[in-house]
């Protein structure tokens, strides 16, 4: 276990990256990459799960909305955990909401 994930986004979200999807194990070690032996290709490099694709739409959206003069956008947070999955809770306000989502999603 090198936990080099776990580092490795701890490190571009200290430099302010929030749009990092990186996928961590639970042991904080980054997810196998896995690869079609017939031909070669690489899957697993480029996509994101159901939480970080909301949760990286609404960081696009909020610089989109940044740049055109707009402030005092908001949304709910999307909190996901390092595995691409849903995160234990969401903030909406001043309201905590407290989720069980499958490992998978």
């Amino acid at each position: 276990m090198t936990c080099a994930c776990s580092r490795r986004r701890a490190e571009l979200e200290a430099e302010g990256r929030f749009d990092v999807t990186l996928h961590c194990t639970q042991n904080g070690n980054f997810e196998e990459l896995q690869c079609d032996q017939d031909n070669g290709t690489l899957y697993g490099a480029q996509y994101l799960r159901r939480c970080e694709s909301v949760a990286f739409s609404q960081i696009l959206q909020r610089k989109q909305f940044i740049i055109r003069g707009h402030t005092g956008v908001t949304f709910a947070d999307t909190l996901c955990e390092f595995d691409g999955s849903h995160g234990r809770y969401i903030i909406e306000g001043q309201e905590y909401s407290f989720l069980y989502m499958a490992r998978w999603n």
